[in-house]
């Protein structure tokens, strides 16, 4: 399978991951891996939290490349912001409850 693939499993795991940053975005709060990891569910798609950081860190990347989402890391603050969606739409933005990953 390509690894840039849409799957169902990826596309509700990257919209939990936008959602993350918007919402600590609201306060202008970067938001750190760890915390994303958490909360957006990559603990059950993998076997040990450092793969689940890069599959985070691969997602973001996707996110950057294929949908000019601008999502920053503040060294200074550890953590990530999302600045603009660019062309991502989340479910929650056309009315359909994003459903939950399975843990």
């Amino acid at each position: 399978m390509n690894k840039d693939s849409l799957s169902a499993t990826r596309i509700l795991r990257l919209n939990r991951l936008v959602q993350q940053l918007q919402a600590c975005g609201k306060n202008g709060t970067p938001v750190g891996s760890d915390a994303l990891v958490r909360d957006a569910g990559y603990h059950a798609q993998c076997t040990n939290h450092e793969t689940a950081v890069r599959l985070l860190q691969r997602d973001i990347q996707f996110l950057r490349d294929s949908f000019f989402t601008e999502i920053m890391y503040d060294r200074v603050r550890k953590g990530y912001t999302l600045e603009s969606l660019g062309s991502y739409v989340l479910f929650s933005f056309l009315g359909v409850p994003a459903p939950s990953i399975a843990a």
